[in-house]
């Protein structure tokens, strides 16, 4: 039970966030297939951290690859959202 806890308490930290983040994108014109494919780096590095957690309390690949995925899909959407919207901070 409590890996299943740690499972969607990881997967509730960075999905609402990267979901808010694509909203803003969207909304500023980005570009769709762009979208759709750090969206789906998302989605695979989020599975990819399951399956790691799954296995063990130790670090493994699947972990690593997941933990990293994710962050660089945010890391990514902040930086294009930020792009995108910088008309509003500099006008």
């Amino acid at each position: 039970m409590y890996l299943a806890h740690r499972i969607y308490a990881n997967y509730a930290e960075s999905v609402p966030m990267a979901l808010t983040l694509a909203a803003v994108v969207e909304l500023n014109g980005g570009n769709r297939r762009t979208l759709i494919t750090v969206l789906s780096v998302l989605l695979a590095s989020r599975v990819s951290h399951a399956v790691g957690l799954g296995m063990g309390a130790q670090s493994n690949l699947f972990r690593s690859s997941g933990y990293f995925g994710s962050l660089g899909a945010l890391t990514y959407l902040a930086g294009w959202a930020g792009y995108l919207v910088r008309g509003y901070w500099f006008d």
